[in-house]
């Protein structure tokens, strides 16, 4: 079955009124946060509930591919830290594991992403260090920017080098670290 909006909206629809949901899962969401919330609430579905066969072919595709997702070693293994502390909090609580589980997830996803050890901020620090005596232009800053960005590893966004140097160059004269002449910066010695 494809789980498209609307499949996924009536059955979240349905989930609120026989399990009786508060907060009730908002129907607007984007159809990967709907999926995800109606997959939560799949998991308090009892034996006893009785659901409209679509909504019932949607809770079972739904755990079908949350046990699939299960057998991923990876993910139980980087959660030592934060993830094991929550865990303690929640039996403290009592409430529901479905409701949590969501939440494990993101929290597992937000410590996967590494930062990355060379940031923007870093490549407008060289970009301006490589300026010189002479120093250089916003338009000379972005393109040096963007491009010691991309040569460390970074995607090449014009756009998001043109707002980093938008908004902190200013701060950076404001505070001394830069010094303008006339529509030249460079670092201030």
């Amino acid at each position: 079955m494809n789980l498209t909006q609307a499949v996924l909206v009536a059955a979240a629809t349905e989930l609120n009124e026989v399990l009786g949901l508060d907060p009730a899962i908002n129907l607007t969401l984007s159809r990967t946060e709907l999926r995800n919330k109606v997959r939560e609430a799949a998991e308090l579905v009892e034996a006893g509930d009785t659901l409209d066969k679509d909504t019932q072919a949607v809770v079972e595709q739904l755990t079908k591919e949350k046990e699939e997702e299960k057998p991923t070693p990876t993910r139980t293994a980087k959660t030592n830290g934060k993830g094991d502390k929550d865990n303690k909090d929640d039996k403290d609580d009592k409430s529901p594991p479905a409701k949590t589980t969501g939440t494990k997830k993101k929290e597992a996803k937000k410590e996967e992403k590494k930062k990355p050890s060379f940031t923007k901020a870093h490549a407008l620090h060289g970009a301006l260090k490589s300026a010189g005596r002479t120093g250089v232009t916003r338009q000379e800053l972005t393109t040096s920017l963007d491009e010691l960005y991309v040569k460390k590893g970074g995607k090449s966004s014009p756009s998001g080098s043109k707002a980093m140097v938008d908004i902190h160059l200013p701060v950076l004269v404001v505070f001394g670290v830069v010094e303008k002449q006339d529509d030249r910066f460079r670092l201030k010695k």
